[in-house]
């Protein structure tokens, strides 16, 4: 299950770093069944719209997946894929599900939002 949020989940602490373009939640079986121990490895394809984009002076390189984890914000590897007229692409990887935020963060995005 996936749930689109009009704002930062309520099960974390603080919003996500840089500009947010979606905040979302997502669920996968029943409780305890979507851990490391069952998932190899997940992708979670996901797009962001061009206009929203281009407001936000920001490029497809600028976009990456942030998970909460605990207590911070953990950056996923995201690539981009090839888009269309009207939106952007991307992928990440991950091997447990729970809050997410697709967002901007101008700069390097390896290593671990502050």
């Amino acid at each position: 299950m996936i749930e689109g949020l009009y704002g930062t989940s309520s099960l974390v602490k603080t919003p996500a770093p840089g500009s947010v373009y979606k905040n979302i939640n997502i669920w996968v079986g029943t409780s305890g069944f979507a851990s490391p121990n069952n998932i190899k490895q997940a992708l979670i394809t996901f797009r962001v719209d061009k206009e929203w984009m281009s407001a936000n002076g920001v490029s497809g390189s600028d976009i990456v997946l942030v998970k909460w984890e605990g207590n911070k914000w953990i950056n996923l590897e995201t690539r981009e894929l090839p888009g269309d007229d009207d939106n952007a692409y991307f992928e990440s990887k991950d091997r447990e599900f729970s809050s997410f935020a697709i967002t901007a963060l101008k700069g390097p995005r390896s290593g671990n939002p502050k």
